[in-house]
Parts: structure tokens; sequence; C-alpha cells
């Protein structure tokens, strides 16, 4: 896989990817109101996971081992993960520029529906 522009010139060849992060539920999820437990997957190029973080609703950042509880109230809110590793790389708020998007590490709000 290679990033640059279309004509070849000065294309890099990527030999590794950023932190990244991902919670394991449907686009937008929809979920009934009470304790439900969240998960899903962390990677990074440069090591091992060391910490993950959530934040509902864009509140503090609070510590998860890749699953955490949380109490759902009725509504439209903004689950986000984030990660670091062991290198102390940690994903990015938002993602920076590449061409293609092969490089694309952000950490994205994820839609939940509570009913």
């Amino acid at each position: 896989m290679l990033t640059g522009g279309e004509s070849g010139e000065g294309r890099v060849p990527v030999t590794s990817r950023g932190v990244k992060s991902a919670l394991e539920l449907p686009w937008p999820a929809r979920l009934p109101e009470g304790r439900h437990v969240l998960s899903g997957r962390s990677w990074s190029g440069y090591g091992a996971i060391a910490r993950v973080e959530y934040s509902v609703d864009g509140e503090h950042w609070r510590g998860a081992r890749w699953d955490f509880e949380w109490d759902a109230k009725p509504g439209w809110h903004e689950v986000r993960v984030r990660a670091t590793d062991e290198a102390g790389n940690v994903q990015p708020d938002e993602v920076g520029w590449n061409d293609l998007g092969y490089l694309y590490d952000g950490g994205v709000g994820h839609p939940v529906e509570v009913l």
C-alpha cells in the first residue's frame, strides 16, 4: 500500500499504522434504557495497547479494559473510545490528512439511540 499523489511522485510505502479503536456496535446503535456492557477493539502499528478510555457525550475520559458499563438514559448519545499504546502513542481526536485515507486513525463519535 502506498500513500501519495496519483502520478506516483512522492509516494511513500505504508510501513505501520497509528493507534486505532472502535466499539463493537451497529452504526448507529439502538439500545434499551438501562445498564449495558459496551466492548470493542484497539490496535496499534507501534506496539501493544497499554490503555483504553471512553467518553459519553463529551464528558471527561474514563479508563476501560476493553469493556465498560454504561447506565444508558433515553435519548441520542455519542460514545467515543481512544487507546494508548506501550510506546505512548495516543489515538488522536481528529484525523490528519492522508491521501486515500489509508492511515485514518482519529477517534470517531459513535451515535447511540437509547429507547
